[in-house]
Order: structure tokens, then C-alpha cells, then sequence
């Protein structure tokens, strides 16, 4: 998954592996900005694993009443 800071898919943004531990994988962020922000998106990203994960494999089978359901149940930081 990617987190951009600001809107726009040309923007710098870091990678994180959608796991039970998730993880940085790559970055084009300055390190300042990745170490601030990636606490908080590591750990939203563990406490939605099994939803992430669900959309990632079975998602693009998904209409609409199915993606706004996944996007009700995603947990908060």
C-alpha cells in the first residue's frame, strides 16, 4: 500500500507491506517526513490486515455496496 502525504500520484510517498507486521518497503520521502508519518500508517495498516488483505485479493470482484462496506469497517488510529 502507499501513503502520499499530499494528493497526487507523481508525489513522493512511502510503501508499506500489508502484513500482520507491517513494514517500509521503500520511500521517496525525506526521512524526517517518513519517520513522522510512518508510525501512525504502520499501525493503521496492522490493525486493518485481514480487511487489506480481503480487498487486495477479492476487491476487484467488488461493486459498490461491497467497497463502501470495506471502507465503513476500516479502523481508525
Amino acid at each position: 500500500m502507499k501513503y502520499y502525504p499530499r494528493r497526487g500520484g507523481q508525489e513522493p510517498s512511502f510503501s508499506v507491506a500489508i502484513a500482520s507486521e507491517p513494514r517500509v518497503v521503500a520511500s521517496s520521502l525525506p526521512d524526517h517526513e517518513m519517520a513522522r508519518m510512518a508510525p501512525a500508517v504502520l499501525e493503521w495498516t496492522r490493525l486493518n490486515h485481514e480487511a487489506l488483505s480481503r480487498f487486495w485479493w477479492e476487491g476487484k470482484t467488488w461493486g459498490d455496496p461491497e467497497v463502501t462496506e470495506f471502507k465503513k469497517g476500516l479502523k481508525k488510529v
